[in-house]
């Protein structure tokens, strides 16, 4: 696990973006297309809208959700939404947006995986509280998705599994605060420790105040 520490939030988002669009590249000089599991949230805003600038073979990319609220296509809790809204316009703007569901269909492994954390150690939909997080958990396992519940959600949620999120060539977490830099260094046996403690794929945290 790598911690890399910026300035500020604009430019924690543009080196998660040139991470990004350098995994992507790398990818297609070797593949037909690229799949982006990207995160979704507020916290990555900007990064997208970064990204979106990069000149790259967009046409080619895939991208799809980290996780997912279960709620209609257009609604603007949909994770997917916010990518179309962020990621997919200027340069970005042919890249294909997927749904969650579509994952397993979709080339793998992934270029990269784009994620970020809560206050409470969750990260994609994978809360400390849901009845699935042993099996979401589980490197080993085969399961890419869970459908789960959580008392920080109102809605049910899907979620792509640790296993998935990790069948990528390299993971970025970006995290912003003095509270969420404490998590990194004491994690305390909360979800987002297996990530950390994971050595399936190398893994970047990209932080700002």
């Amino acid at each position: 696990m790598k911690l890399t520490k910026t300035p500020d939030r604009e430019t924690a988002s543009q080196q998660a973006a040139e991470r990004i669009s350098w995994a992507i590249h790398s990818r297609l000089e070797k593949e037909s297309r690229a799949t982006f599991i990207a995160s979704g949230g507020t916290t990555p805003e900007a990064c997208y809208r970064a990204l979106s600038q990069i000149d790259l073979a967009w046409d080619r990319v895939d991208v799809v959700p980290s996780d997912e609220r279960q709620v209609s296509i257009d609604d603007d809790q949909r994770n997917s939404k916010m990518l179309r809204q962020h990621l997919q316009q200027a340069c970005a703007k042919t890249c294909t947006i997927h749904e969650i569901e579509t994952y397993e269909s979709l080339p793998q492994p992934a270029a990269l995986t784009l994620l970020g954390m809560g206050e409470d150690g969750h990260f994609a939909s994978i809360f400390p509280d849901i009845s699935e997080l042993e099996p979401a958990l589980d490197l080993s396992s085969l399961c890419s998705i869970y459908e789960v519940e959580t008392r920080a959600s109102l809605v049910r949620r899907t979620t792509l599994s640790l296993s998935a999120l990790c069948n990528s060539h390299r993971v970025v977490l970006l995290a912003f605060g003095e509270k969420k830099l404490k998590l990194i260094n004491q994690p305390h046996g909360l979800p987002v420790q297996q990530l950390f403690n994971q050595s399936k794929t190398p893994l970047e945290i990209i932080w700002s105040p």
